[in-house]
């Protein structure tokens, strides 16, 4: 199993390139965050995890052999993709069940 598989795998199902990132799968993704507060926790742990991981490239892990979310051009790109895409939405369905 690949390190932080939860959080890459969902990433992969709700923004990957081949899904467009669309309108609908991420209404979906927000839908299935604001239902399961523990999968929502998880996602989370796993993301502060990986942002404090020095083995661990985000740039890597949104676009290889077998992902493909988005192409940045730096670590810190891509670390700023995750959080604005993934972090937020996670941060503001943990807000709304509040």
């Amino acid at each position: 199993m690949r390190k932080y598989d939860n959080l890459l795998s969902t990433i992969e199902a709700y923004f990957s390139a081949e899904e467009g990132a669309s309108p609908e799968t991420i209404s979906v993704f927000e839908e299935r965050l604001n239902q399961n507060s523990l999968w929502r926790e998880n996602l989370r742990d796993e993301l502060i995890k990986s942002f404090d991981d020095p083995d661990f490239s985000w740039k890597q892990a949104l676009w290889d052999e077998y992902c493909h979310v988005t192409d940045e051009a730096s670590e810190g790109a891509a670390k700023n993709y995750v959080v604005e895409n993934v972090l937020r939405r996670i941060d503001q369905m943990s807000k709304a069940a509040g």
